[in-house]
């Protein structure tokens, strides 16, 4: 986790595009705002790390973390459940589709 936060730390200071800010005040497309954020105000912040599991960890420095939530869910399936459980629409409608479409390029002998 240490290198996972080390690297976030530096993404943040050294890359401009690397992050947005959220402002619960606005409306509509306003409230994510890709900004610079001046080095010296980057913390506390909040880090999703999604991988073979989710983490959601808040941030105060390089040296101070703490999880403070998540799920062993892994990120496929957790978005795959976000999609059944929401009225989000995908382009591919069922499973043989998704099937298809993967394996459409390769020639099976």
């Amino acid at each position: 986790m240490t290198s996972l936060i080390y690297g976030c730390d530096f993404l943040l200071k050294n890359n401009e595009d690397e992050s947005f800010t959220y402002h619960h005040e606005a409306i509509g497309i306003e409230r994510y705002q890709y900004k610079p954020i001046a080095a010296d105000s980057v913390y506390p912040f909040l880090l999703v790390n999604i991988g073979t599991g989710i983490s959601v960890l808040k941030v105060d420095s390089p040296s101070q973390f703490q999880r403070v939530g998540g799920s062993s869910m892994g990120g496929g399936a957790f978005i795959g459940l976000g999609h059944l459980l929401t009225s989000a629409q995908s382009k591919i409608n069922n499973f043989e589709e998704q099937i298809r479409k993967e394996f459409s390029p390769l020639r099976f002998r």
